[in-house]
């Protein structure tokens, strides 16, 4: 996913999020808890790791991008999640 980056890193990150929620390998209450600051949740080196890089790095350069993506994301637990690493994307706050 990092060889995609340079290519468009909103893309890269919602190609991530969408096989993560697709391939069922990690719970969804997992991904809330890490999109929300749960260091417990976090991995190396896997396509999780590199999905949770690409939508750090969006939400750094495009917010406002990630923003209007977040809003069509279903579940209101997921959105609050995405919300919370696009306010906090170096992973500072308090995880809710």
């Amino acid at each position: 996913m990092e060889q995609w980056g340079h290519v468009d890193i909103g893309e890269t990150a919602q190609f991530g999020f969408d096989v993560l929620l697709r391939a069922k390998l990690w719970p969804r209450e997992n991904l809330i808890g890490l999109f929300s600051g749960d260091k417990k949740y976090e991995s190396d080196g896997d396509v999780l790791d590199r999905t949770f890089c690409a939508l750090r790095v969006w939400a750094v350069i495009r917010p406002d991008e990630m923003k209007a993506w977040i809003a069509k994301q279903q579940g209101e637990d997921m959105r609050k999640a995405l919300a919370w690493l696009l306010e906090n994307p170096w992973g500072t706050g308090p995880a809710e």
